[in-house]
C-alpha cells in the first residue's frame, strides 16, 4: 500500500508563548509507524506491505551534484507514485535531508544503501567506514520513511566477516530497524561471504525472460530461515537514446556530460562512453533521418514488455516480498531509466500501475512435461502465441496487498486489434482473498478465432471488488493460422544437433539432409550455420536459418 503521510508537523508550543530562558526553538515533523517482519512478510502498522522501489543513483546533471531542489524532489516523488512505486532505493549515495523529509510527507518508503562498492579494504578503510557510517546513520535515522538499510552493494570476499558483522551490529544498534543487510545482491551471487549478516534475502537479477523462472527457482530460499526475499535492484532494459532531441533541447550542442571535451567532461574513473561520438557515427549513414523515431518507439515498447513480464512473473512467486527496478533516469552509461535524459516519463503511468501496484492481476497458462532420455523434463509452453481455433485455458490470479481481505467479480473480454469483443464473460470470487496473499481468481476457457494471417488479440480483465476498487490488467496474445504441414514438407531440414526435435508433433514430415546435400537444396531450413548454405543461396535457393547467439 502507499500510505501518506508518514510524518506530519507537530507544534512545539502554543501561540507565541516562550518560556523564560528559551532562546531557540526547533520544530520537526514526527512520524509514528511500525515496521515489522513476520516470517517472509513485511508488515507496516501490522498490515502486509509489498515494497515496489525504483533504483536511484543521484544523477542530476543540471546540478553537477546529487542535490536536487525541493520542487524537483516533490515532482519526482509524485510521478513515481503515479506509476505505482512506493519506495526509492538510494544506491550508494546519501540523499539530502529534504528528500527524505518529502518522502516522510508524501508517503514514499526509503531504502538507504550505504556507499560501499568494489572496495579496497584496508585497516584504514575499515576505520573510516565505521566513522562515516555512524555519522550518516545518526543524520538520517529519524526519518520514518526509511524501512531498510544495506551496508554495501555486490560485495565480494574482500569485505571480511568481522568487518561486515561490526557494521551490521552498528546499524542495528543505531536504528533498531528490522530490515538491515550486509550485502545487497548477496554473497552467493558475487563471490562474497556465504555466512551473511542479514534480516532479509536480496538478489540483483538482470535476466532475459526465458531464464527468469529457472533463476528464481534456483535462488529461492526454500528450506532456509524464513525472511523476506527482496530484489535490491533488477529488471533493467535500455531504450534508444533520442540524441537529436537531446541536442535540440540544449540549443544544438551536446550537454556537458555528453561532450568529448575532457576539460568540460573529464573521464576520471567512469567508462569511456561519449554520447556525441555515437551521434557522429550514426549520422554518417543518415541513420537518424531514417530510423530514429522507429527505433525509439520499438525499444520503449520492448522495454515495457520486458518490465511487465518480469514484474508479473515476480508477483507469481509468493515468497518474493518486494523489488527495486533499475532505474529512475537515464545516465551517460545506461538508458534504463523510467525518465529520459530530459526528465520526461517514457511511458504512460497508467500502464505501469497495471502491474506495479498493491493489487495486480496475473495470467498463467497450462504446463507440460516431456519424457526425454529416460526421465521427465519441463516442456515450457509459449504463453503469448497460439494457433487459430485452439481452445486456450487461462488462469487469472491476484497478488493482493491491499489493506483488507477482498471478494469481487472478474469481468473479462478477448478483443481483436480493432477493439471488437470476440469473447467475454465474468466470474465471481466467493472465498475472500486475504491481504498479503497470492490467490486464484478465475479460470477462462477461450476458443480462438480462425485467422488467415497472424493477428494480435488482447485479453482484458477487470476485477471489481466488494470495496468498490477496480483492478485492471491486459495482455497481448498472438493468433496464427494452423500450420500447413504440406508446405513445410517441401523444405529440406539441416538439423545436426536435433534442435528442431518435437516438430514432428505438428505433423511435419521432415526430410533431413547432411552437410554434403545442403548446396543442392532449393528450399532448406537450418538450425546451425554451414558454409554450404551460401552455395544454396548463390544457386537461387531459399534458406531459413535459426542462428544461435
Amino acid at each position: 500500500m502507499v500510505v501518506s503521510p508518514f510524518a506530519e508537523p507537530v507544534p512545539s508550543g502554543g501561540g507565541n508563548h516562550r518560556p523564560a530562558g528559551d532562546t531557540c526553538r526547533i520544530a520537526r515533523p514526527v512520524g509514528l509507524r511500525t515496521v515489522q517482519v513476520k516470517g517472509d512478510t513485511i508488515l507496516l502498522n501490522g498490515e502486509p506491505v509489498y515494497p515496489r522501489g525504483i533504483l536511484h543513483w543521484g544523477w542530476y546533471p543540471q546540478h553537477l551534484a546529487p542535490n536536487p531542489t525541493e520542487d524537483e524532489v516533490r515532482t519526482e516523488i509524485a510521478r513515481l507514485r503515479e506509476m505505482g512505486f512506493n519506495m526509492v532505493k538510494f544506491c550508494l549515495w546519501v540523499p539530502p535531508v529534504h528528500y527524505l523529509r518529502l518522502c516522510d510527507e508524501m508517503g514514499m518508503f526509503a531504502w538507504v544503501e550505504l556507499p560501499m562498492w568494489l572496495p579496497e579494504v584496508t585497516p584504514v578503510f575499515q576505520r573510516q567506514v565505521v566513522d562515516e557510517y555512524t555519522r550518516i546513520v545518526l543524520q538520517l535515522r529519524g526519518h520514518p520513511s526509511i524501512i531498510a538499510w544495506t551496508l554495501g552493494c555486490e560485495l565480494s570476499d574482500s569485505a571480511s566477516a568481522p568487518f561486515l558483522e561490526k557494521l551490521y551490529r552498528l546499524v542495528k544498534r543505531l536504528t533498531d530497524c528490522p530490515l538491515v543487510r550486509d550485502n545487497s545482491g548477496g554473497g552467493e551471487a558475487y563471490q562474497g561471504l556465504l555466512k551473511e549478516y542479514a534480516d532479509f534475502y536480496d538478489n540483483h537479477f538482470y535476466c532475459d525472460l526465458p531464464f527468469l523462472r529457472p533463476l528464481f527457482d534456483y535462488f529461492a530460499p526454500r528450506g532456509r530461515e524464513p525472511m523476506p526475499w527482496l530484489f535490491g535492484e533488477y529488471c533493467d532494459c535500455d531504450t534508444f537514446r533520442d540524441l537529436p532531441a537531446l541536442l535540440q533541447a540544449n540549443d544544438g550542442v551536446a550537454p556537458w556530460w555528453a561532450t568529448e571535451n575532457e576539460d568540460i567532461n573529464p573521464r576520471g574513473v567512469r567508462p569511456h562512453v561519449y554520447v556525441i561520438e555515437q551521434l557522429h557515427r550514426l549520422n554518417q549513414d543518415g541513420f537518424f533521418a531514417d530510423y530514429c523515431d522507429a527505433l525509439k518507439f520499438s525499444s520503449e515498447r520492448q522495454a515495457m514488455f520486458h518490465r511487465k513480464v518480469t514484474v508479473e512473473t515476480t508477483r507469481l512467486y509468493r515468497e518474493i516480498g518486494g523489488y527495486v527496478i533499475t532505474s529512475i533516469s537515464d545516465t551517460p552509461i545506461a538508458t534504463s531509466g523510467v525518465f529520459d535524459d530530459l526528465g520526461k516519463p517514457k511511458w504512460d503511468a497508467s500502464e505501469w500501475r497495471k502491474f506495479n501496484a498493491d493489487d495486480v492481476l496475473l495470467l498463467q497458462f497450462h504446463r507440460r512435461r516431456e519424457w526425454l532420455n529416460g526421465g521427465d523434463r519441463p516442456s515450457y509452453v509459449d504463453w503469448w502465441n497460439f494457433f487459430s481455433s485452439d481452445t486456450v485455458v487461462a488462469r487469472v490470479a491476484l497478488s493482493h496487498y491491499g489493506r483488507c481481505d477482498c471478494k469481487g467479480i472478474l469481468h473479462w473480454s478477448l478483443r481483436d486489434e480493432h477493439g471488437r469483443s470476440l469473447l467475454q464473460g465474468e466470474q465471481g470470487i466467493q472465498t475472500p482473498i486475504r491481504a498479503g496473499s497470492l490467490a486464484p481468481v478465475a479460470t477462462l476457457e477461450m476458443k480462438l478465432p480462425e485467422v488467415s494471417q497472424m493477428q494480435p488479440l488482447t485479453l482484458h480483465c477487470t476485477l471489481k471488488t466488494d470495496r468498490e476498487e477496480v483492478i485492471q490488467n491486459d495482455w497481448e496474445l498472438w493468433c496464427y493460422p494452423q500450420v500447413d504441414t504440406g508446405a513445410l514438407s517441401l523444405w529440406a531440414v539441416y538439423d545436426p544437433q536435433h534442435k528442431l526435435r518435437g516438430a514432428e508433433k505438428l505433423g511435419w514430415e521432415m526430410e533431413r539432409v547432411g552437410e554434403g546435400e545442403i548446396g543442392r537444396q532449393k528450399q532448406i531450413i537450418a538450425s546451425a550455420w554451414h558454409p554450404a548454405l551460401l552455395d544454396a543461396l548463390r544457386q537461387g535457393g531459399r534458406v531459413v536459418l535459426f542462428q544461435d547467439e
